[in-house]
């Protein structure tokens, strides 16, 4: 297979454009080491995986379920240190969010639904552990009650499905032994459908909706309970990479302090990929991120064949949740979105490398 030197770049690319170029350029001069180091960090592991002597694919999978379990563990032995109280959400009479050993619920949530649609697409080997590995991304992801993933979780398992019972179908009729090219288009076009719900989902703004922003207080924003909430937040986004367009705001665009002066306390980031990338370093850094979209797009419909699927549904979760939370972690090494995220990377890299041409 071809090395991914074309991806890896890409990466490296959108890595300096989002957390580098804004320390020199942006708006407000703020600077961190976590915006430096990452950037080595993340390239050692991409080199990592084509010299790996273990499949790096299991080695994510490893990860995943490290904090998983480790965080139903805690649930069990010291339930008030991973559990959130008085929270109003998703399962009726439940008031209790899973924040487990990461920070926050919905990045656990974004581990689990990774590490449901890594076993559904790859499962071990033994049944056993592959039914524990499902039982327990399951009811993480519900404890979370995470709907952005829940409802990514949902699509990539129907993805999965589809694409499967799709082959089968063919089999029986046609006869085939190796199955067939599923219509990789109809697949893809629920992706396309996700992204345009969400971006719809990002720039309506009816009349209803403004009545209902106008309800919203400090604390609705904060809690982030409602995609309605969300609006306050991708507006205050919108706005700030409009004032500085070409390099955007700054990493501490998001800081404390200057939520504080947008009255936006409770907003950590503009949960949303392409917004969070656009306010912090305006039109270049979203210009990198949207060429490694290209790539990781385009590796992940050549591994669509040799993943039966699974390529194109952890890229339909990468879509939904890009659109209403920040789904690349690219300034820690330590939070649970980090590892979803290089997991994803690893997947589609490793599965959708190109074969070397043969003379």
């Amino acid at each position: 297979m071809k090395a991914p030197t074309d991806i890896t770049i890409a990466f490296m690319v959108f890595q300096v454009a989002f957390s580098i170029l804004p320390i020199f350029f942006g708006e407000r001069y703020y600077f961190h080491v976590n915006l430096i180091y990452p950037l080595f960090v993340c390239l050692a592991l991409f080199l990592w995986a084509r010299l790996s002597a273990v499949d790096p694919v299991i080695v994510a999978k490893q990860c995943l379920a490290w904090i998983v379990f480790s965080s139903l563990i805690a649930a069990i032995v010291a339930p008030q240190l991973v559990m959130q109280p008085g929270y109003i959400g998703l399962i009726p009479g439940f008031d209790l969010r899973f924040w487990g050993v990461t920070s926050h619920a919905n990045t656990l949530g974004a581990v689990a639904c990774m590490l449901l649609i890594l076993e559904l697409a790859e499962p071990s080997t033994r049944p056993w552990l592959r039914t524990t590995i499902l039982a327990a991304a399951a009811l993480t992801l519900v404890l979370t009650q995470s709907k952005a993933s829940i409802v990514a979780a949902f699509i990539g398992f129907s993805i999965i499905f589809g694409w499967r019972l799709l082959n089968r179908t063919h089999e029986v009729i046609v006869g085939s032994k190796h199955g067939s090219s599923v219509p990789i288009v109809l697949l893809g076009s629920l992706i396309v459908s996700i992204a345009a719900i969400g971006a719809f989902a990002i720039f309506i703004d009816t009349d209803m909706l403004a009545a209902l922003k106008s309800q919203l207080d400090a604390r609705a924003v904060g809690t982030l309970s409602t995609a309605t909430g969300r609006t306050l937040i991708w507006n205050a986004a919108l706005e700030g990479g409009l004032q500085s367009p070409l390099f955007g705001q700054g990493a501490d665009f998001w800081g404390i302090d200057n939520r504080l002066r947008l009255g936006l306390g409770g907003a950590t980031s503009a949960h949303n990929l392409f917004l969070q990338t656009f306010s912090r370093s305006g039109l270049i850094g979203l210009a990198a991120l949207l060429v490694f979209f290209y790539f990781l797009v385009r590796y992940s419909i050549r591994a669509a064949k040799p993943t039966r699927g699974g390529s194109l549904a952890i890229l339909a979760v990468l879509l939904m949740r890009s659109m209403f939370e920040t789904s690349f972690q690219l300034n820690s090494v330590l939070a649970g979105e980090f590892f979803v995220m290089i997991a994803h990377f690893t997947y589609v890299i490793d599965r959708g490398a190109k074969p070397i041409a043969r003379v």
